[in-house]
């Protein structure tokens, strides 16, 4: 339930507390691996993995099979690539419908420069993922059901005018919004901004999504009608936010909140009926290479996992975001900072100084070793953990270049996105 609840560090404790009482109870074991692999604790988990292989107490082969499968995450972390396809290739999916193993196999065959093999992994593993989302989730599916599949307020500019004036936190008592699509750089960002004193983040969590569930609960159409929301009730809103912050993170006052979450670029209209004032940074990377790294990903939400079935799927679903973003910038016309990732990465200290100064900051000093200041948090809830404990590099700029014929069919549909951010298709841009 800890892990479920995105605790992992309590959850090592548990599992630490069991082995020290039961040193032989072998699911604790590999799972306490698995943990500490995933808190960037590589030495340890790879201690722990190598004694379960010599362990009598391993003695099925689905247990070897998850502790080899767990050895080849860990080659693949220590850049040992030949290895981890060789265990992997062996060993194959731990049961009828391991899609996490093709993950990690098309993972392995990027790194090593095979596309081609790669591109054949991961479409094995979405076929098998979606097969299990079918049904978890069949609504997902249904021919009328958009690409990416979330309940999207809709504010016009009339009703956009109805709104009410209400006392609002100005721009430093609100949070400060990291938004975007999946896999453009939002965890970096966050990184950046937590390493600041005067800055303070929290992993990402889906709390506007539960304000609206509990403004639907009253009024399942609210959505559409924000301009019902009166001054108590933008109150009420805010404080239970706060609230729902202060339960997942020792909230220090004297810093300034940064809540990184993607999709909150989908709940703009909510967000921005509570805190007007706040800042938003948009991060922004060339979408063929977004569209790539979100189809490399084993997302565990069902929504993402359903907007990443095919390519042509994903497409569609990052168009669709973008352009609700798009929309409802022309609508309130927030404070937003572009954020571009290659942007960053061509000019780390420039573009460090750049947001500094848009969030009102003297000092940009802190946010340059962003990666020291995540090794040392230990665990990161996103996709991108094993990437953000690193410095700042071009690895992840023109990925997708070589898988270019995969994306003639797509690009059609992010010509309107790339025209609009100014992103070139020629592989040698």
């Amino acid at each position: 339930m800890l892990q479920l609840m995105g605790d992992t560090p309590s959850t090592a404790v548990l599992f630490e507390d069991l082995i020290a009482r039961n040193p032989s109870h072998l699911e604790a074991r590999l799972l306490l691996a698995k943990v500490y692999e995933r808190m960037n604790e590589l030495a340890r988990s790879e201690i722990m993995a190598r004694a379960l292989l010599g362990d009598p107490i391993v003695s099925t082969e689905a247990a070897r099979s998850d502790v080899h499968h767990l050895l080849a995450t860990l080659a693949l972390r220590n850049g040992d690539l030949a290895n981890a396809r060789s265990v992997l290739e062996q060993c194959g999916p731990r049961h009828a419908s391991d899609y996490a193993h093709y993950f990690e196999l098309g993972e392995t065959y990027d790194k090593l420069g095979a596309p081609g093999q790669a591109m054949q992994a991961l479409r094995t593993a979405h076929e098998w993922q979606v097969q299990e989302l079918r049904i978890a989730s069949p609504e997902f599916f249904l021919p009328e059901c958009p690409a990416l599949p979330a309940a999207l307020p809709l504010v016009t500019p009339d009703a956009y005018r109805r709104w009410s004036t209400t006392k609002v936190p100005d721009s430093r008592d609100s949070p400060v919004f990291i938004v975007g699509f999946p896999r453009s750089g939002t965890t970096l960002l966050e990184q950046m901004l937590d390493a600041h004193p005067g800055l303070q983040s929290m992993d990402e969590n889906p709390f506007f999504n539960r304000l609206a569930d509990k403004l639907k609960s009253h009024d399942e159409g609210i959505m559409d009608k924000l301009e019902l929301l009166q001054q108590r009730d933008c109150d009420e809103l805010r404080k239970l936010y706060l609230v729902m912050v202060s339960e997942k993170i020792p909230r220090r006052w004297d810093a300034q909140l940064v809540d990184k979450n993607p999709l909150n670029m989908l709940w703009v209209p909510l967000i921005y009926r509570l805190f007007p004032r706040a800042k938003f940074i948009l991060a922004v990377r060339h979408p063929c290479d977004v569209i790539l790294s979100c189809y490399m990903q084993n997302f565990r939400s069902g929504i993402l996992g359903a907007a990443c079935a095919n390519l042509p799927r994903l497409a569609s679903a990052y168009v669709g975001a973008m352009d609700y973003w798009l929309q409802n910038m022309g609508i309130f016309q927030p404070d937003v900072l572009v954020s571009r990732y290659e942007d960053l990465v061509a000019d780390f200290p420039g573009h460090t100084a750049r947001i500094a100064q848009f969030l009102g900051l003297d000092d940009a000093t802190p946010m340059l070793r962003f990666d020291q200041h995540a090794r040392n948090k230990g665990y990161i809830a996103t996709p991108s953990y094993n990437q953000v404990i690193e410095p700042v590099n071009r690895k992840g700029l023109n990925r997708w270049t070589r898988y270019q014929q995969e994306f003639e069919l797509v690009l059609p549909t992010l010509e309107p996105m790339l025209r609009h951010w100014g992103y070139s298709v020629e592989a040698d841009d």
